[in-house]
């Protein structure tokens, strides 16, 4: 095992999967980085894992390689690799030292540009590792959940609405424009393990699809989309106004009763509450209590 005091032991950060577990082992037990001497092993490496960085560096122990190895020290769930070999730097085409992210999906790989050090690199690999898109299911949980990337788009839609693939592309389309600041995330609608994230946020299987905002920050609070389209436009400038500030939290609603305004004191949900409460005109008292019919009529 690696020399390491008590208070730097590492917890398992992938999946509990037995393969995430297996690869977590591998890389804690193993040098943060595997030694690449030729082009067949760097292509051995590429192959074997969705995600695997290299670092490219003419002199293995220069700086810019030092930092390249803490980098993927601080990292359990990806595979590093370091080469010096000119077969390799040909293969894929480097002329000078760098880093690239290999990946099964979106763009396919991803090269590092800026100066090379640990903080600048952990940033890159965060902002590409995952796909642009990613569904929901109950082995990419851990990495949704446990990733640096605390704020959530989701896209509730069905696979079985017919232009189920052009609302996704078009999540997909926005999504470019976020990476590192938010997770898109996909969920199926028509999945019965989904329904409980589905009540999480007040939606019925019938109003899907539909778009929610959630901040996993202390406290985890939903934005809503002023507009129902799901168009790329309009699904980016929902997540800039986010970013910017300009959206207040969605506040989940019960029905508001037919009678909410006949008695003395007036039944307030989600739907009415910052009208009558905030009315400038009025003078409000509220009190929130769980069983308002009895408070009212004492």
């Amino acid at each position: 095992m690696e020399n390491v005091s008590v208070s730097e032991k590492h917890r398992v950060a992938a999946g509990r999967e037995a393969d995430d577990i297996v690869s977590w082992l591998k890389k804690r037990t193993g040098p943060a980085a595997t030694t690449l001497a030729d082009a067949a092993a760097a292509e051995t490496l590429v192959e074997s894992g969705d995600v695997v960085v290299i670092g490219f560096f003419k002199d293995s122990t220069s700086e810019a390689a030092k930092e390249f190895l803490s980098a993927a020290e601080a990292v359990d769930d990806i595979p590093f690799g370091i080469s010096s070999s000119a077969d390799v730097f040909t293969k894929y085409q480097l002329s000078g030292d760098g880093v690239v992210l290999f990946k099964k999906f979106d763009e396919g790989r991803n090269n590092f540009e800026g100066d090379i050090t640990k903080d600048n690199l952990l940033n890159f690999i965060k902002s590409n590792a995952l796909p642009l898109v990613i569904e929901f299911t109950e082995q990419t949980a851990p990495k949704i959940f446990g990733g640096e990337i605390k704020t959530h788009i989701l896209l509730f839609l069905p696979k079985s609405v017919s232009d189920y693939q052009g609302k996704l592309d078009n999540f997909k389309t926005a999504a470019g424009n976020f990476k590192g600041k938010i997770l898109f995330i996909f969920i199926d609608s028509d999945h019965s393990d989904n329904q409980r994230i589905l009540e999480f946020f007040g939606l019925k299987k019938e109003e899907c699809p539909a778009v929610r905002l959630i901040t996993l920050e202390e406290e985890m609070t939903k934005y809503k989309p002023e507009s129902a389209e799901l168009t790329a436009d309009k699904i980016t400038e929902f997540c800039n106004k986010f970013l910017e500030g300009k959206i207040k939290p969605h506040l989940m609603s019960q029905d508001l009763p037919e009678d909410w305004d006949k008695l003395p004191v007036k039944v307030l949900v989600g739907k009415n509450f910052e009208e009558v409460a905030f009315d400038e005109n009025k003078n409000v008292f509220v009190e929130f209590c769980k069983c308002l019919s009895r408070a009212g009529s004492q």
